[in-house]
């Protein structure tokens, strides 16, 4: 039937709601999962795809003023009075139809602004602005609906009638009224040449759908695609889903592909054959026809369609606990599309496959793998600039990273007494992971756990420089934190190892340099170990090994000649803790230190404040500090000889002898007394020097050597007595000596010229009954008779 041209107030419209046709789930990853299929009595599945299927008298949103609203009430009331008036049934019709349309139009106003009203109240009672939840608006539409009724029972014969029973079928389903679906099969029986037959049969199609009766659903869809309408493709659609909800998997894709090659290049089907495309997304997966999926889609140009049938089967593998499959299709979405921006979720998700299927091994790959396909100088990580996919990207790679360490650093552990080889090559493979994880994790809040676990196994295998470094960043990460103590004993233990194999290649050249006291550089490991002693003795003071740590500290700056640290360092620990044992070993290296920079006062002063503390002042420590007061003593005496300062030097060698009588220096020192003495010309000074030496010393060998430098000074001062004098005393002492036969001729010589001639007459006798071989024996018994005859005893002269 024609639709009659007259109508009256078409201009104000009516807003028909659109039907609904798809559901189609969503493809981020978070959502891809896949639905079990559709039990009986439930709503059947359908796609995402919306539509109207018919369109007239549309105002948009209803956004109507208050003025349309009284001028549309005063119309509703002017035609409520013309209707209960005489009229023909052809006009009261036309009367009925213009009420059903201007009711519908103000309850649609109505209700959208009561909706409106409605969101607004509920976020003020959401956000505690509001006490009482607001009420939810209802629309009813039941004046329309019975006023299209009533034109239907009072006017069958009413030349709109076809559009009238549409519209009944139309809002009376959107309403909510029972059998609505009726109005819509008499259309088809009484006017099947109606304008609105093809959307007629898609409503009855649609109502067969929504109650799951799929063939009846097809059997008017397919009334749908035997008329030329512009429905064609939608209906394709719908017998689609059809098919779908019937299990026909593989007749619902084959119709859906129709939908997407009859709707290309249709301007008003573009969404049609999205959603279509998207549907197919679902038909392969839920076929497992991934490498079909993308032989068809990469025919048509769609790839990216492609790659979402692979994430969706795979989540739907996944979700059923179909491991192998997941495996299977993860794998081939990961190499066809490496550079996906969620490439990197689908490969965290791979490796959870392989460890719920128990393959440790492989997930342990695939993890390796991770790490190097998503790392930020990856293609993937310069390809993909969004923060939230490099977020995930780095961190699952954090937690890979980690894992990788600790599983090969727990089986090496495991190893380690059945198998050692294979120990250490697991614990070689964990100081790798180690390594790369703290070189791109390094701020991450778990590189505190990594640097510790990290340094131990560094440790365990004797890596100690490496082990070192891993303990120093624990100790930089604050002394709050649960691993300091034992990260910063650890650091010294270390760097103690690597001190000890490096010092045995430098403690040759130290000891060369030591005595000119030039200092040697030190390592960049001893530096870092002095430091890290340093450290341990602020940190924990009263710690029974921080003595120990301050000596080595100071022992290090010795080891490399920097004697000035050494020393304040050594009496640092001597300060602090004077009773312990490194305190003991500081003492001796200071008196040492003293010693090797020839500080003679010093070294006297700080080895007789020794003696004065108990506990260091053993029986054997005493007869060390003796030796090195006298010693000191003595070389500082010698310091003041070579400056030619004789008398101080004489003064000291003394006071040496005078304090320690039975010191081994005490006859040197005096006899140097003596001598310097005599080189600084202090006769009386060295006369009285000598004889104290001569009598506290009697049989010391330097008594000869003495008595000849006396006779020889005195000598050269033309003081013939005393020269004469220790001549003798020289002879008389030592009588083998080599210069005794000499020594003893001269005494005589020196008292005959002195007319002591009774003292040189005993003199020559002497000389000839000791030496009777003697060169001089001839000479000497010539000066014998001679000193004869100076005493005028004559006869004994000629008997000489």
């Amino acid at each position: 039937m024609k639709k009659n041209t007259l109508r009256i107030g078409l201009s104000i419209g009516i807003l028909l709601s659109p039907t609904l046709y798809a559901q189609t789930p969503t493809y981020s990853v978070k959502e891809l999962r896949s639905d079990p299929l559709t039990p009986i009595g439930e709503k059947a599945r359908e796609g995402k795809f919306q539509f109207r299927s018919f369109e007239a008298f549309d105002v948009p949103q209803y956004k109507v003023d208050q003025a349309y609203l009284q001028k549309s009430q005063d119309e509703i009331e002017l035609l409520n009075a013309l209707v209960k008036k005489p009229q023909n049934k052809e006009q009261r019709a036309n009367i009925l139809f213009r009420l059903a349309e201007l009711n519908w139009g103000i309850e649609k106003t109505q209700y959208t602004r009561k909706s409106e009203l409605y969101d607004r109240e509920m976020d003020e009672y959401l956000s505690k602005k509001r006490k009482n939840k607001p009420s939810v608006p209802v629309f009813s539409g039941k004046t329309t609906f019975e006023l299209y009724k009533e034109i239907i029972r009072s006017t069958p014969n009413y030349q709109r009638i076809d559009e009238v029973i549409f519209l009944a079928g139309f809002r009376g389903k959107e309403i909510g009224a029972p059998n609505y679906v009726r109005f819509f099969e008499t259309l088809t029986k009484k006017f099947p040449n109606t304008e609105y037959i093809s959307d007629a049969y898609m409503e009855i199609g649609d109502y067969h759908f929504n109650e799951r009766s799929f063939e009846s659903a097809i059997e008017n869809y397919n009334e749908v695609l035997k008329l030329p309408n512009r429905l064609h493709n939608f209906a394709l659609y719908k017998t689609s889903w059809c098919y779908y909800n019937q299990n026909k998997f593989r007749a619902a894709k084959k119709v859906m592909q129709r939908v997407v090659e009859t709707s290309k290049n249709v301007p008003h089907e573009i969404q049609l054959r999205q959603e279509a495309l998207k549907d197919l997304v679902l038909f392969f997966s839920d076929l497992g026809e991934y490498k079909e999926a993308e032989k068809y889609f990469t025919s048509i140009g769609e790839n990216e369609y492609a790659r979402i049938v692979l994430e969706k089967l795979s989540d739907i593998y996944f979700d059923q606990a179909r491991y192998n499959l997941a495996i299977a299709t993860i794998s081939r979405l990961i190499d066809r599309y490496p550079e996906y921006e969620f490439t990197p979720k689908y490969h965290s998700r791979l490796i959870d496959c392989y460890e719920r299927v128990q393959n440790l091994v492989q997930s342990m790959k695939e993890m390796v793998r991770f790490l190097g396909e998503y790392a930020p100088e990856s293609r993937w990580y310069v390809v993909n600039e969004n923060p939230e996919r490099r977020d995930y990207a780095d961190t699952r790679s954090e937690v890979y990273g980690r894992f990788l360490a600790n599983k090969y650093h727990e089986q090496s552990q495991k190893e380690a007494k059945t198998d050692p080889r294979k120990s250490e090559k697991f614990a070689l493979t964990a100081m790798g992971f180690y390594k790369k994880y703290l070189d791109r994790f390094s701020d991450h809040a778990n590189a505190y756990e990594m640097h510790m676990l990290y340094a131990e196994l560094l440790f365990e295998y004797k890596k100690f420089e490496r082990a070192a470094d891993q303990y120093e960043q624990v100790v930089l990460g604050g002394a709050k934190k649960t691993h300091y103590k034992k990260a910063l004993t650890g650091q010294t233990d270390s760097l103690n190892r690597v001190e000890v194999e490096k010092y045995k290649r430098i403690e040759p050249i130290a000891e060369r340099k030591k005595a000119s006291l030039e200092k040697l550089e030190m390592p960049r490991t001893t530096e870092k170990l002095i430091a890290a002693n340093e450290l341990y003795v602020r940190s924990f003071p009263t710690d029974p090994i921080a003595p120990e740590m301050l000596y080595q500290r100071a022992r290090l700056f010795y080891n490399y000649n920097h004697f000035e640290k050494s020393l304040n360092a050594f009496s640092n620990v001597v300060k602090i803790y004077p009773k312990s044992k490194a305190a003991d070993k500081s003492r001796h290296l200071i008196l040492d230190i003293h010693n090797i920079k020839k500080d003679w006062p010093a070294l006297e002063q700080t080895a007789e404040t020794y003696l004065a503390v108990e506990h260091f002042a053993t029986d054997e420590n005493k007869v060390i500090l003796l030796d090195l007061i006298q010693g000191a003593i003595f070389k500082r005496a010698e310091e003041l000889e070579k400056s030619k300062k004789h008398y101080e030097a004489a003064q000291v060698y003394e006071s040496l002898t005078r304090r320690y009588p039975s010191s081994k220096y005490a006859d040197k020192a005096l006899f140097n007394a003596s001598m310097n003495y005599i080189e600084g010309d202090y006769a009386k000074a060295a006369i009285s020097s000598s004889e104290g030496f001569l009598k506290q010393f009697p049989k010391s060998g330097l008594g000869p050597k003495l008595m000849l430098s006396l006779a020889t000074y005195f000598d050269e001062k033309l003081d013939y007595a005393n020269a004469a004098k220790y001549f003798e005393l020289l002879a008389r002492t030592d009588p083998k000596s080599n210069v005794a036969p000499d020594a003893l001729f001269n005494a005589g010589l020196y008292y005959e010229n002195l007319n002591e001639y009774d003292k040189a007459l005993v003199d020559y006798k002497k000389h000839l009954e000791l030496y009777p071989e003697s060169k001089d024996k001839d000479s000497i018994a010539f000066s014998i008779a001679a000193v004869y005859e100076k005493k005028k005893d004559f006869a004994s002269a000629s008997k000489a």
